[in-house]
């Protein structure tokens, strides 16, 4: 059988971590959005809709609610407002809300606000 010297070196493995709960929060409310309607103007309606703040409380909590000041929703919050360039507090809704934004633009702040540097 053929014997090669470098298959007797050490190699370091890192195991992989985990990623962070507020991190597969934003990709699921992403996927959320992705398969129902989404809305302007409130958190849910009766037909299934939502907004993006909406779409992370179905996903943290499986309703609407408030969201406490170091919950993992609260964090997926914070990292939205970072991605758009606004501080931690921002009303993401107001975001949300605005005229012309598009169920996609929606969607992909999500999945980069998921994927950026803490």
């Amino acid at each position: 059988m053929y014997y090669d010297k470098r298959w007797d070196r050490h190699v370091e493995i890192t195991p992989l971590q985990p990623p962070e709960k507020w991190r597969l929060i934003l990709r699921r409310a992403a996927d959320v959005l992705d398969d129902a309607r989404w809305i302007q103007g409130m958190p849910t309606d009766r037909a299934g809709g939502y907004c993006l703040l909406g779409a992370i409380s179905l996903v943290a909590y499986g309703r609407m609610c408030s969201f406490g000041p170091k919950s993992n929703a609260r964090r997926a919050v914070e990292a939205v407002s970072r991605y758009i360039g606004e501080p931690p507090d921002f009303r993401i809704w107001v975001w949300n809300d605005e005229p012309g934004r598009t169920k996609q633009e929606v969607i992909a702040t999500l999945r980069a606000a998921a994927e950026q540097e803490n």
